[in-house]
């Protein structure tokens, strides 16, 4: 029983030195790719599928962690009216129009 316990224990410990080799690697510009091919040639099958499940994990937290872009809402709201008076919906008859296709009625006067 001990000795399952030891086991148990070392696979922890080469989980750990393997996923701070994995991160070092990453931080010096090596590929996933590059990264399987010399854990494949150095360690058991179970350690390399450990491996993979690592770098999928790492790459979907990059993808999480991107900066989101935010929006200034008067700038927004200009560029969109600008954009508006440049198709020409300033127009009365026009604008009188839209809002009837809005509500429901009929197409452009």
């Amino acid at each position: 029983m001990l000795d399952l316990y030891n086991i148990g224990k070392n696979i922890e410990v080469q989980k750990q030195q393997l996923l701070t080799a994995i991160v070092q690697a990453k931080q010096d510009g090596l590929g996933n790719e590059e990264i399987i091919d010399n854990i494949r040639e150095a360690l058991p099958d179970v350690m390399v599928s450990y491996a993979e499940t690592v770098l999928k994990q790492i790459d979907f937290r990059a993808k999480l962690s991107r900066p989101v872009i935010e929006f200034n809402g008067s700038i927004l709201f200009w560029r969109i009216a600008l954009r508006l008076e440049v198709w020409g919906y300033t127009n009365k008859t026009r604008l009188r129009g839209f809002q009837r296709v809005r509500a429901g009625g009929r197409k452009f006067v």
